[in-house]
């Protein structure tokens, strides 16, 4: 992802997709989120599995999931803003 400036920080991106139950993903924010460094979950898309092998019966739902994840980064002494 492009670099961005929010709230007067510097943030470098990179997006992401998984497929994940619904605890797998609460503690995949959880533990993206609540990491040093910071690191922001951005644009977020859930949506549920389709198709014949979507769910087995005996298995957890799955949820496909797609955001941005951006760090804050350090300027450099001079370098321009983004």
């Amino acid at each position: 992802l492009a670099p961005k400036e929010r709230d007067g920080l510097a943030l470098m991106g990179v997006r992401l997709q998984a497929s994940a139950t619904p605890a797998e993903l609460q503690a995949l924010l959880y533990d993206l989120e609540s990491r040093r460094p910071v690191l922001f979950v951005d644009s977020v898309a859930i949506s549920g599995t389709s198709g014949i092998n979507a769910q087995l019966p005996d298995e957890p739902a799955r949820l496909e999931v797609r955001f941005d994840l951006y760090g804050v980064v350090r300027r450099q002494k001079g370098a321009a803003q983004p």
